[in-house]
């Protein structure tokens, strides 16, 4: 009598652990990717829920969450990349500016870098003829390509990271983008 009590009670177990993984599974929220490939979209909204009149981006969303801008087209002169995005209503968290992406801007003066960017990627300010100032929110440390700011005069421009960065992230920074060919100024604050 305990061996089949028990076989029911296992079964019975099984069935409840089944449906409620299968419920669980179809709650989710749907997202425009399919598996692990990238797909590129045109970010709908910003982070708020607003229409993005200037500048559009496009991205490269991926199943983790995040998104990667690819490109975007401006007529501002003060531009400040989201925290997030949302395409086909779901909201990306954008975490880096892909390469060529932002090139040629040629009218902007200054671009504010969202807290989750970790990753410019090579040549993303090519060509930025006016660019005189990036201020970087993240706190931690940004990787910056060798040939990010090929084609952009960087002895006009200021890097400004946040005054909330630790002294040793900063110094770090400060290294890499040296390291890299940037001319101009560093600061923190």
């Amino acid at each position: 009598m305990k061996k089949v009590l028990k076989k029911v009670m296992a079964l019975a177990l099984a069935a409840v652990l089944t449906i409620g993984t299968a419920v669980t599974s179809t709650a989710a929220a749907p997202s425009p990717t399919t598996g692990k490939k990238p797909v590129n979209q045109i970010a709908d909204t910003d982070s708020k829920g607003n229409n993005t009149k200037s500048p559009v981006y496009t991205v490269r969303t991926y199943d983790t969450g995040r998104a990667r801008i690819i490109g975007a087209a401006t007529i501002k002169e003060n531009v400040t990349v989201p925290n997030y995005v949302k395409v086909n209503g779901v909201k990306y968290r954008v975490t880096s500016i892909g390469a060529k992406s932002l090139k040629n801007w040629k009218s902007v003066k200054k671009i504010t870098l969202s807290k989750n960017i970790k990753t410019v990627h090579n040549q993303s300010f090519k060509s930025c003829k006016s660019l005189k100032t990036i201020v970087v929110k993240n706190t931690k440390n940004i990787w910056f390509s060798p040939d990010t700011f090929k084609g952009s005069n960087t002895k006009k421009m200021t890097v400004k990271f946040s005054k909330k960065m630790s002294k040793k992230t900063y110094a770090k920074m400060q290294k890499r983008l040296r390291k890299i060919g940037f001319k101009g100024k560093i600061t923190r604050g």
